[in-house]
């Protein structure tokens, strides 16, 4: 983690910014009690949602032979990870005019499967959990799971002792299970292959991601694809869990919907970005904005080989316009990604993904100045 003064320093940088092109964008008004009551309503909503699933649905699936809840938690799986996937999915499946009964089992597959990647993150940050995931987590293993239906385990420690893994490899399970109970009824083969495809490239990509750092890559072409195909893989899955699903419109299905889906991904992979950058510094990892200075700036994270100070990498990025341009790059995915997907499907039913979107960018971000936080 990025130390206290770091933080303290990119967040006074961050949040007038951040206002200003909300308000550019929105309209937001911030120094009123309607925002504060607005903002709070909503995380309550998230926070209800998130606590829901976490207790019905994730508990029941991880609470394996020495797995605990403590385990899950302290890996920072918050109520709004879930919450966020639940409702992203609802919002895809209302704009491919997916039925109300299908509603929660789309919803759940979406949670599972954001639960299982962010925990495969988190096992990714120590070197000893790599090497056991790299090892069972492979691409014959994935292959043989997108190849038949496994049957549901009470118990995943034969996998390995580490608790970790065992919650990680029984959410990878429960989430390909899921998938195969909707094809079997969906019979959509298209879908299917191009789900199972993104499924592959994500995973392969999350595990060769420990190898794009600072010391490892330079920000060329390469990296910057890499960090955006494991990032945009999110959001088209959770599409793709609605459109595998018998009741969504399948003539929907197709690249000119699929495009904008991938443009709304990057949204998220922006918010995510902006929030991390001191942590990404810290950490020696790129990401969207440290490669918009490093590209586009020529903010320099190396001298002579080595990782340079976190301190100057930080003030350097300040003193360029990279974390502004990435807000702008952010906003304009999210406009124009709903706009083009309003030109294929009835706006009425494209809003929930319209407000949600709104929401988060709104609200999810800790805009308090540093005394108030």
């Amino acid at each position: 983690m990025a130390t206290p003064s770091l933080k303290a320093e990119y967040w006074k940088y961050l949040i007038p910014v951040y206002k200003q092109v909300l308000t550019e964008t929105f309209g937001t008004e911030f120094e009123t009690s309607q925002y504060e009551r607005q903002k709070h309503r909503f995380m309550q909503q998230m926070s209800y949602i998130g606590t829901k699933n976490l207790k019905s649905l994730i508990y029941p699936l991880v609470l394996l032979r020495g797995v605990t809840v403590r385990e899950i938690t302290s890996q920072q799986i918050t109520v709004y990870v879930l919450s966020y996937a639940y409702e992203l999915t609802r919002a895809f499946h209302i704009a491919f005019g997916g039925r109300q009964k299908m509603m929660k089992p789309v919803c759940e597959t979406g949670t599972v499967f954001n639960t299982g990647i962010t925990l495969f993150d988190r096992a990714l940050d120590s070197p000893e959990n790599t090497e056991t995931l790299k090892s069972i987590i492979s691409y014959d293993y994935l292959l043989e799971l997108i190849s038949r239906k496994h049957q549901r385990k009470k118990d995943y420690s034969h996998f390995t002792e580490k608790p970790l893994v065992q919650v990680v490899i029984a959410l990878v399970n429960e989430y390909f299970i899921r998938c195969h109970e909707f094809f079997e009824i969906s019979k959509r083969v298209a879908v299917w292959e191009e789900h199972t495809e993104s499924l592959l490239t994500l995973f392969l990509a999350a595990v060769k991601g420990i190898e794009y750092s600072f010391k490892t890559h330079v920000p060329v072409q390469e990296t910057c694809a890499h960090v955006l195909e494991r990032a945009l893989a999110f959001s088209k899955i959770l599409a793709l869990d609605s459109f595998l699903s018998p009741d969504s419109d399948s003539d929907l299905f197709r690249q000119d919907v699929l495009d904008p889906i991938l443009d709304l991904g990057k949204v998220f992979v922006i918010i995510d970005d902006i929030r991390d950058v001191p942590d990404d510094i810290q950490r020696g990892l790129w990401s969207y904005v440290i490669l918009k200075g490093a590209l586009n700036f020529n903010v320099q994270v190396l001298e002579d080989g080595k990782r340079r100070a976190e301190s100057e990498i930080l003030e350097d990025m300040l003193s360029t316009e990279a974390i502004t341009q990435s807000l702008q790059d952010m906003f304009s995915f999210y406009t124009n990604s709903l706009e083009t997907l309003e030109e294929f499907i009835p706006s009425r039913r494209v809003y929930p993904l319209r407000n949600l979107t709104e929401k988060i960018l709104t609200y999810s971000m800790d805009l308090r100045e540093e005394d108030e936080r």
